[in-house]
């Protein structure tokens, strides 16, 4: 995927949220690849993490070597930056 541009952002999903909980039972982080207009990859978050585990395991799964990847700032972290 070089020379694209990556968008990656985390959801909680709708209507999945029980009752007197805050977070969605589902979760998930995808990777958009904004020049073809397709997704180029996504996971579940876990029910006891959150996205900035999940953020540098997907990373590592996908070749994004060349490519420029954008992230909001829950992914200001060294172990997804550096």
């Amino acid at each position: 995927m070089a020379g694209r541009q990556l968008c990656v952002d985390g959801k909680e999903h709708r209507a999945t949220t029980p009752a007197g909980q805050r977070h969605a039972l589902v979760r998930t982080v995808s990777v958009w690849v904004a020049n073809a207009q397709l997704r180029f990859g996504q996971t579940q978050i876990g029910a006891k993490t959150n996205e900035k585990t999940a953020i540098p395991a997907l990373l590592d799964a996908l070749d994004v070597a060349g490519s420029i990847v954008t992230i909001d700032a829950i992914a200001c972290q060294p172990s997804i930056v550096g």
